[in-house]
């Protein structure tokens, strides 16, 4: 996610896929034992449909409020003069900009089941604003506290509030800009290529719908009941 005024990045997340049958989600490879025995594991699903989030990450001035005293650039903190009272409000929803860009690629890649290590009360602070992942076991050390957690994309769109609902949309229109552009610069890119599809939101579209049961509305800018 990219400041347009200051051309600063302000944050991101990483997706990944398995390139082929025997790869192994991170997740798999090096937290095997808190996945054992869960609900949901990748083994139960196609290679092609799963994927792990990971290495999400704000920067440190994009985190604080303008409630906060700045007291110098080197703590990290955000200096009033520098960003207005609109953008500081809209900080604190830099992480859910990030989830639903990743919910955009995935859908696009056709990737139904994502897996991700999460700090707890990440992931309880989703849940409050209606992104809940379900835990699938006890929260472990790795790279700090983290728990294993899993969240498919009719989970995801069954949950999302309205206001984040038409979000999810304009980020994915964002998301499938960069696709065809991605696509016009290599065409010979596959992974790039299956992102990419002018009869995404039609019926007879390869990628699942951004919601199983129901359809997105243009002129009412919502998710609607099919």
């Amino acid at each position: 996610i990219e400041h347009k005024p200051s051309s600063r990045f302000a944050g991101c997340v990483r997706i990944v896929s398995p390139s082929n049958n025997n790869e192994l989600l991170p997740i798999e490879k090096f937290c095997s034992k808190a996945i054992d025995g869960a609900k949901f594991h990748p083994s139960q699903f196609s290679r092609n449909e799963i994927c792990e989030i990971s290495r999400l990450a704000v920067r440190p001035q994009f985190r604080r409020r303008k409630a906060d005293n700045f007291d110098g650039a080197a703590s990290g903190a955000i200096n009033e003069q520098t960003y207005s009272e609109e953008e500081l409000r809209c900080f604190p929803f830099l992480a859910i900009g990030l989830y639903l860009s990743i919910a955009s690629l995935a859908v696009r890649a056709g990737t139904h089941h994502a897996f991700v290590m999460m700090e707890p009360r990440l992931a309880r602070s989703m849940s409050f604003l209606g992104i809940k992942f379900e835990q699938l076991g006890p929260a472990i050390e790795y790279h700090g506290l983290r728990a294993p957690y899993y969240i498919s994309a009719g989970m995801l769109t069954r949950t999302l509030p309205v206001g984040f609902q038409t979000l999810m949309h304009n980020i994915d229109k964002e998301v499938e800009k960069g696709c065809l552009a991605a696509r016009n610069n290599d065409d010979n890119d596959e992974y790039i290529k299956k992102m990419y599809s002018s009869k995404f939101y039609k019926n007879d579209s390869p990628n699942i719908s951004l919601r199983e049961s129901h359809k997105w509305c243009e002129s009412k800018g919502l998710y609607l009941p099919q």
